[in-house]
């Protein structure tokens, strides 16, 4: 890992983990149904008009920002790691709690949420 301040960091949410005899958060999450066209369809539709609109999702589930009262459910722990005089890791008692602002990687509504944000405003804009 470089140790520069100009590294990137892409963080990514499982959100499928979960305790002993506890549900993880998305076995409480509605995946949502799917609206994702299907590959075949896209195609042969692309074919038929004389225009046609595309566009890069690149970090696009980081376009969009969570609802203040659902940041809570995104929350996540940062243990501080320290090295010893020897050079080995560890991690001291000191905790950081963070929390989403935008849509995370890995939760089971991300894709439905994502798909259905990007179909509502092509509808009401384009």
């Amino acid at each position: 890992m470089k140790t520069q301040t100009k590294t990137k960091w892409r963080i990514v949410f499982d959100a499928s983990l979960d305790d002993p005899g506890m549900p993880s958060l998305n076995d409480t999450l509605e995946a949502g149904p799917n609206l994702l066209v299907d590959i075949v369809d896209c195609l042969l539709t692309f074919r038929m008009h004389g225009f046609a609109l595309t566009c890069d999702g690149k970090q696009a589930f980081l376009q969009l920002i969570l609802h203040e009262k659902n940041k809570g459910f995104t929350k996540f722990l940062w243990y501080k790691l320290e090295f010893d005089s020897s050079g080995t890791p560890y991690f001291t008692d000191e905790i950081t709690v963070y929390r989403f602002t935008c849509l995370p990687f890995g939760l089971t509504s991300s894709p439905f949420l994502l798909c259905a944000s990007s179909r509502e405003l092509a509808m009401n804009h384009i």
